[in-house]
């Protein structure tokens, strides 16, 4: 997404697809988390 350029009716709601394979015995997920980088001029 291009921050210079985007409007506010794109930046509403931003959606993608995520996939993650947790493999082993005993294995528990307690968090998940993400991010982005910004550069504004």
């Amino acid at each position: 997404m291009d921050c210079l350029t985007a409007t506010v009716s794109e930046i509403e709601e931003v959606r993608c697809n995520v996939t993650s394979v947790i493999n082993g015995q005993n294995t528990r997920l307690c968090s998940f988390g993400g991010w982005f980088d910004v550069h504004f001029r």
